[in-house]
């Protein structure tokens, strides 16, 4: 048995828009996992987590998609590990209650168990993410989304791991306030979500950062957008895309999981 196979398994659950949108954060964990003394695996043949469904009141849509996602996840063995917090909260919180009465009621509790989110698993860990060069210290404003502070309660890993790597993060105004997108809500609702948004730019932009760091793609999806909207300069980026630094050689790729 190789060292690598000899070590704990993680799955890694990227979520749609790590999928398709932002495929450098699945890569960056990737990195991560593997620098912590694990194993990452990509979770082959996975769909929506459900919750967009799920926001839209589409209960039938929402318990399909749980259950299409229990059954892949329930045969795999070692810690479920996602970069996005909704895709968290599907998995931790919401499939024991969508399937409370169903035959997959119990492989759900089990997959709500074993599923963490990554800078939570990597903090618990004790890992020590490699040093940023001087050059790349740069100020970080942080911030905090919605789902991964209020509903997982995860407030304190993403900050040490940064700082631990060399950041230096600033105090950011009002850094757990919501930036509006909230799903098809920064669709449906695009005026006032744009409103909550410019007054989180200025938040951020107010602490002069050299990046702006989130853990959720959905809200890097709209502070992106803001940054070009409001004129801020620093670049938006997750807080997985930080910690693993410049890929090297043995950049894990997709088919190498």
């Amino acid at each position: 048995m190789s060292e690598r196979e000899a070590r704990e398994p993680a799955h890694l659950y990227p979520g749609c828009l790590a999928s398709y949108v932002y495929p450098e954060i699945g890569l960056a964990a990737g990195r991560l996992l593997e620098a912590a003394g694990m194993a990452p695996r990509l979770v082959r043949g996975q769909g929506c987590c459900g919750m967009p469904a799920l926001g839209m009141l589409d209960l039938e849509g929402a318990r399909r998609m749980a259950s299409d996602t229990v059954r892949l996840l329930s045969g795999l063995a070692g810690p479920i590990v996602t970069v996005c917090p909704t895709c968290s909260v599907a998995l931790r919180q919401e499939y024991p209650r969508l399937l409370a009465e169903d035959e997959l009621a119990g492989p759900a509790r089990a997959v709500a168990a074993r599923t963490q989110e990554l800078s939570e698993l990597l903090a618990a860990r004790g890992f020590a993410p490699q040093p940023v060069s001087g050059a790349e210290a740069m100020t970080v404003a942080y911030h905090e989304s919605c789902h991964l502070k209020r509903s997982l309660g995860v407030t304190e890993a993403p900050r040490r791991l940064l700082a631990a790597a060399g950041y230096r993060l600033a105090e950011v105004p009002e850094a757990d306030r919501c930036c509006g997108f909230a799903g098809t809500y920064a669709v449906r609702m695009e005026p006032v979500s744009m409103r909550i948004l410019e007054r989180k730019m200025a938040c951020l932009a107010s602490v002069q950062p050299g990046v702006i760091a989130t853990d959720c793609p959905g809200c890097l999806l709209q502070l992106s957008r803001g940054r070009e909207r409001f004129g801020v300069a620093a670049p938006v980026r997750h807080t997985a895309v930080l910690l693993a630094g410049k890929p090297g050689r043995k950049e894990l790729r997709p088919g190498a999981w």
